[in-house]
């Protein structure tokens, strides 16, 4: 098979950084990955995975960022394999879970893309309890060899349960020392 190359570009928030003080940068980073081929999509070529994908539906993530949000896990999951699993939480000071760990086949993809299109923002955001009801999900299903991940995606703005930065950071360590790793993805206009 012949071998692709991913694009990566790189956009910082400034131009400049002080070198005599402490401060916080932000990069948006953006990879283009290429193509699958038709003939390599049948065959498994990595391990199984078992996913949830935990949506901020919260007020602050309306418009832009919560389309974003959803078209991401949208396309994600539509390319999920057959006996890949996944789930959809979404949260906002409460928390819903819209589509419990179930495998990937053609007619749940197609359902969780309808189910996602009638999400929109709404009130504050409880971060931590939709957090971990994502991680439940996948913890009902685990692995042994297969990938065991909760995707968090939010603009990061929790104000209620816990909102602690290096309290939550704990609490995802001890989780992936019981097989469930966390990766976050946020928005910030640059």
């Amino acid at each position: 098979m012949p071998c692709t190359k991913l694009a990566l570009r790189a956009k910082t928030d400034r131009r400049f950084i002080g070198s005599t003080y402490r401060s916080n940068r932000f990069i948006l980073a953006e990879v283009t990955a290429p193509h699958q081929h038709a003939e390599t999509t049948s065959s498994r070529a990595r391990p199984q995975v078992n996913l949830a994908f935990v949506l901020d539906r919260s007020g602050s993530m309306s418009g832009e960022k919560i389309a974003l949000a959803k078209r991401a896990v949208e396309q994600s999951i539509g390319r999920l394999q057959a006996d890949d699993r996944f789930s959809v939480v979404v949260y906002y000071d409460q928390i819903d879970v819209v589509i419990p760990s179930t495998l990937a086949t053609p007619d749940a993809r197609r359902d969780a893309a309808t189910i996602l299109s009638r999400i929109d923002a709404r009130n504050q955001t409880n971060l931590v309890e939709g957090w971990l009801r994502g991680v439940e999900q996948v913890a009902l299903h685990l692995q042994a060899e297969g990938i065991n991940r909760t995707l968090l995606l939010t603009d990061g703005l929790a104000n209620v349960g816990i909102t602690d930065r290096d309290e939550l950071a704990r609490h995802a360590a001890e989780l992936r020392t019981r097989g469930v790793q966390t990766s976050t993805f946020g928005w910030r206009r640059l």
